[in-house]
């Protein structure tokens, strides 16, 4: 008696469509994309061979191939992989951290108003939950304006935040454990080194601060003006112009940078990078999964853009899963992108 076994062609069939679309991706990922979405015709196929089975006269004995479960895993797999990669390959990365909007009328608001003489360059603010917009300081003191959110039934009347100075640092404190929320104006005099340490910040600022350092979680940042920004974080969401050096660090990030940066150091995860630049001087970006669109009015750049998936720009060259090393004009200054998977677009306009 003859045995027929259900799945064996469709698990042919979907053995070669799986090599097509291997073939197809090393040389033209678009391509490769559209035509995996038809991959569900594999269902189509095992459903038309056990009806042909079935409707045969012949006796023989039917079976069932295991191998078609470990094709549909497969696909399964590789179809989850591109949904991912689809997304950073149309730059389509979509980040909200966080919200730090609370309703109002749940909390009781103590406001609270503090100006204090500031005898030290570096201030370091210590608070979660916090919305904080930086000023400038009309007369070189400390000055806080804010409202603290606690529990309607809190038997809170008043709030001051803990101000410490040590060893050449002045310390804000808003470790009252019962706080749910930091609403504030800080005005400090320019050129200071402002350190934040927070779980879950909203930071607004366009005064001249000397070096930022943030220490956080979760952050929606919004600088301008600044010399220097640092940051370790596992989230965030930034929009920043005009600050020479910047350093990040951290998980995910959508994340904006404009105008006269010289130095920038990003090592992250998974991001999409916007830049647009003027003084290009020495950039090294690093992502696993991304975008990175990066224009700058430099004309001498040494560039080197490394991509071990996806596609590589280059002003009008294109690679696809390569990359691209290129001096342009004197070389000057040095450009070092890496993404393992993504896309990177690099453009040197006058």
């Amino acid at each position: 008696m003859i045995m027929r076994r259900i799945g064996t062609i469709s698990s042919a069939i979907g053995f070669i469509f799986l090599g097509i679309w291997m073939m197809l991706e090393k040389t033209n990922p678009q391509v490769a994309n559209s035509v995996f979405k038809f991959w569900p015709v594999l269902f189509i196929i095992l459903g038309a061979e056990v009806i042909a089975i079935n409707s045969r006269k012949i006796d023989e004995k039917i079976g069932f191939n295991p191998l078609i479960i470990f094709v549909i895993l497969i696909y399964l797999f590789v179809n989850g992989f591109q949904f991912v990669t689809n997304n950073f390959f149309a730059g389509k990365f979509d980040f909200n951290p966080f919200e730090l909007n609370i309703e109002s009328s749940r909390y009781k608001q103590i406001g609270f108003n503090q100006t204090y003489k500031l005898n030290t360059k570096h201030l370091i603010l210590h608070s979660n939950n916090l919305a904080i917009n930086v000023k400038k300081s009309s007369d070189n003191n400390l000055s806080l304006d804010g409202r603290a959110y606690f529990d309607k039934n809190t038997f809170y009347h008043e709030f001051k935040p803990t101000i410490e100075e040590n060893s050449g640092v002045t310390n804000i404190y808003f470790n009252n454990k019962d706080i749910r929320r930091i609403e504030l104006q800080i005005e400090i005099p320019e050129n200071i080194d402002f350190d934040i340490i927070s779980d879950n910040l909203k930071l607004e600022g366009d005064t001249q601060v000397n070096e930022y350092k943030l220490e956080i979680d979760n952050g929606k940042i919004n600088l301008k003006n600044a010399n220097k920004l640092n940051i370790n974080c596992n989230n965030i969401d930034m929009d920043v112009v005009n600050i020479k050096t910047i350093n990040i660090d951290g998980d995910n990030g959508n994340i904006n940078i404009k105008g006269r940066t010289e130095v920038l150091n990003i090592d992250i995860d998974n991001a999409k990078l916007n830049i647009n630049n003027y003084d290009l001087k020495n950039f090294k970006i690093n992502l696993d999964s991304g975008v990175v669109n990066l224009i700058t009015n430099e004309k001498n750049v040494d560039a080197d853009l490394t991509i071990n998936s996806g596609v590589c720009k280059l002003n009008n060259e294109n690679r696809v899963n390569s990359g691209i090393k290129k001096v342009l004009g004197t070389g000057a200054n040095k450009l070092k992108i890496e993404v393992n998977n993504g896309v990177i677009n690099f453009k040197n306009v006058e």
